[in-house]
């Protein structure tokens, strides 16, 4: 291998390692439970028939970093690339970046210094563009800007269709060749050998939801009116047995 070769390839290594939490420069503070505020969104992957898509809940206060881990459990990818957000500010289509500094690229530690509060209306779209080669497109919309939420996770699927394209399969041509292989099952097809278990049906929800609260954890503010509820309950239980307890006597 070249020496210039060797190189990049570091190069490309060490942005794939970055770990923003590990970085002394890491800004985003936590909202803490009882001012927290959910988002509901919607993803797309675009250029594929029938849409693979969900709908999920998110904290506003994750950073885009947190977003693209999510987004990497819930369609299935392995997170092996590089990966670019471009939030829809007015009428054109902007980096994360370009928002406030002068950075053409999209690294992990970049992401996590823009929390989700850049999304600031219902309706308003950012794209996330993950493995540049493959090229896939997700469309992200905000359907709720404060969604009540009352699930113990943090992070959770609501509803979605169909299975993301496997990995590595050559972008969107390469994913109608495997689909087209697996339905016509010509045994001589190299694709139906790597990708004949691929089912584009498949959409293990609760797996997902499963995934997300192990990484992300529980919602405390969810937690802590339980239990709130379960004192205001006993408190009731005691008053009446009190105002039988009154009556008999």
């Amino acid at each position: 291998m070249s020496d210039i070769k060797k190189l990049f390839v570091e190069f490309i290594q060490d942005i794939l390692k970055d770990d923003p939490k590990n970085s002394k420069s890491f800004p985003i503070k936590r909202e803490t439970p009882e001012n927290r505020r959910f988002l509901q969104l919607r993803v797309l992957l675009r250029g594929v028939v029938p849409s693979v898509w969900r709908s999920f809940v998110v904290p506003s206060d994750f950073t885009f970093y947190d977003l693209h881990e999510i987004l990497q459990i819930i369609m299935d990818w392995k997170n092996n690339y590089l990966y670019e957000f471009i939030v829809k500010d007015g009428t054109r289509y902007r980096t994360l970046s370009s928002l406030k500094d002068n950075i053409s690229y999209c690294t992990n530690d970049e992401a996590a210094n823009y929390d989700l509060s850049y999304l600031k209306r219902e309706g308003m779209k950012c794209k996330y563009t993950y493995n540049l080669g493959d090229s896939w497109v997700h469309e992200i919309v905000v359907q709720n800007l404060d969604y009540k939420s009352t699930s113990k996770q943090l992070v959770f699927i609501l509803s979605g269709e169909r299975k993301a394209p496997p990995e590595d399969c050559g972008g969107i041509y390469g994913y109608y060749d495997i689909i087209d292989a697996i339905e016509e099952q010509d045994k001589d097809n190299e694709l139906l050998e790597k990708f004949g278990k691929y089912d584009p049906e498949y959409f293990p929800i609760d797996l997902y939801n499963t995934k997300l609260a192990a990484m992300f954890g529980e919602n405390e503010k969810a937690e802590q009116s339980n239990v709130a509820n379960n004192k205001n309950t006993k408190k009731t239980v005691t008053k009446k047995d009190a105002a039988k307890k009154s009556t008999k006597e």
